[in-house]
């Protein structure tokens, strides 16, 4: 600043960060009239900010601020670690930690983490450029006692304060819109220095993290062409593979329903106070509703003189089903002699082999819909052991845990592929067509996440699981086909 008549003095906040040169800055990159744009175009001139905490960038009290003073002061991508206590001393005591009713949350639990002795912050939080992954000016800082809302609400409103656009798009922990990664790509690059720095003085470990935080967005204001290019390449090649599998996904749900599903989304983000449409509303088909049924044809037919009498108290849909529980007890389904069992070996009722496959179908619609939730959940539990714990005991009881699912998971997948087997044998009987193209044949490769998994392909090379395109409808149109051929 040797030119600048205001010398060092003048220097502004934030002034010495190498800034995003792809994120939109009023006067700098956007159009003077880009606050009167369109709803259909105003996302373009948005700000995408994700915020976030790394749970190693920890540091020893090892000096003070006297002995070892920063010479960056708040200019770079550090807040201003006086006006940051300062802000401390006054709030820190006033606003409460946040308790939540939600059992094991571990962002809240985070938040009662303390440092522990002789240690000065426990963490580091931020708020960064989610689009493209690129640190904000004055919108890092220290935390002391785990991820407490009045730390991490000062770095994001600090970073507010540097040249933003009247539209903000802000992500806490939550799933991201852009680059669903980007914070925690951020910290892996900055990962390699926690030991390094955490015995540092305070004001020398916040320059070099400083320095290092402004070589990785100069690396990336390098690159950013050329990766720009070599991404643009990659989605034009995947583009068609994608659009296939959505083109899958969307077909396997009804019209009306796709219609409906859109007109409300579009209705709940224009208008936040409209019902929203991501909450689950939906029921499935259950074993409970089939036997109603079927006992509900027996008795008509029993009225009738027309059912088939077997015992004087079990009728015969009373009967299959009380087959189908005991084999979920893990019995030898063989001792059974249920329909699909015997079949080609005895003369049997079609009634009973009709029974049975209704019973099966919706056996293995149910069976699937708890293996999509189990996947669900080891998906989950796998982000957080690799988020949040550390140390060998946590590790092998995280490890344990994630075996106990998987056994579950294992279970599941046997009993579908037994069931299917099944209605293979009875689906041959009774000369049912179409519902092999519902219930597939299910393969290791198919017994995937909803969303991405960490050593899993990218988001533009993944392909869904058919399991995850499976809808009601087809449930109940496979049944209709059958009752049909029926």
């Amino acid at each position: 600043r040797g030119h600048d008549p205001s010398g060092s003095r003048g220097t502004a906040v934030g002034e010495y960060a190498v800034l995003c040169p792809a994120c939109p800055l009023p006067s700098v990159n956007l159009p003077t009239d880009y606050e009167t744009a369109p709803a259909d175009r105003a996302w373009l001139y948005a700000l995408f900010v994700g915020i976030d905490a790394n749970f190693r960038l920890k540091h020893l009290k090892t000096s003070t601020d006297e002995r070892d003073l920063g010479l960056n002061c708040g200019y770079a991508y550090f807040v201003s670690d006086t006006e940051f206590k300062s802000y401390l001393a006054t709030y820190g005591t006033l606003i409460k930690d946040d308790i939540s009713t939600c059992n094991n949350h571990d962002a809240i639990k985070s938040a009662s983490i303390h440092g522990g002795k002789g240690i000065d912050a426990s963490r580091t939080g931020k708020t960064e450029c989610a689009c493209h992954n690129m640190k904000r000016p004055a919108s890092i800082g220290d935390l002391q006692k785990g991820e407490r809302y009045v730390n991490m609400d000062y770095f994001f409103l600090s970073s507010m304060g540097q040249n933003i656009p009247k539209r903000v798009v802000v992500s806490y922990n939550i799933a991201w819109r852009t680059d669903g990664k980007a914070p925690e790509h951020g910290w892996a690059a900055i990962n390699n220095v926690a030991n390094s720095t955490k015995e540092m003085g305070p004001g020398s470990r916040c320059d070099t993290l400083d320095d290092h935080f402004g070589d990785y967005n100069w690396r990336k204001v390098n690159l950013i062409a050329s990766t720009f290019h070599r991404k643009l390449t990659e989605a034009v090649a995947r583009r068609t593979e994608q659009v296939e599998a959505f083109q899958v996904f969307d077909e396997a749900l009804p019209v009306e329903d796709t219609t409906e599903w859109t007109c409300v989304v579009q209705a709940w983000e224009a208008d936040g106070s409209q019902p929203n449409p991501f909450a689950s509303t939906f029921e499935h088909i259950t074993k409970n509703a089939v036997q109603l049924d079927l006992t509900k044809e027996d008795e008509a037919e029993l009225r009738e003189d027309l059912t088939a009498i077997i015992h004087d108290d079990v009728l015969p849909g009373q009967l299959i089903a009380q087959g189908l529980e005991l084999e979920d007890h893990h019995l030898d389904a063989s001792s059974l002699w249920l329909p699909s069992d015997v079949i080609g070996r005895a003369c049997i009722n079609n009634k009973f082999v009709d029974y049975e496959w209704r019973l099966r179908y919706t056996q293995a619609h149910a069976t699937l819909h708890e293996l999509c939730h189990t996947l669900i959940l080891r998906s989950q539990m796998s982000k957080t052991k690799d988020r949040y714990v550390r140390g060998q005991q946590m590790l092998t009881r995280s490890q344990d845990l994630l075996a106990r699912v998987q056994k579950h998971i294992d279970a599941a997948t046997m009993k579908y592929q037994q069931i299917r087997v099944a209605l293979v044998n009875l689906g041959g009987v009774l000369r049912t067509m179409g519902w092999q193209s519902v219930l597939r044949p299910l393969l290791d490769a198919d017994l995937t996440g909803l969303t991405l998994d960490e050593e899993g392909p990218s988001e533009g090379q993944c392909k869904l699981s058919w399991i995850w395109s499976m809808s009601q409808s087809e449930a109940v149109k496979g049944e209709d086909k059958q009752e049909g051929s029926w």
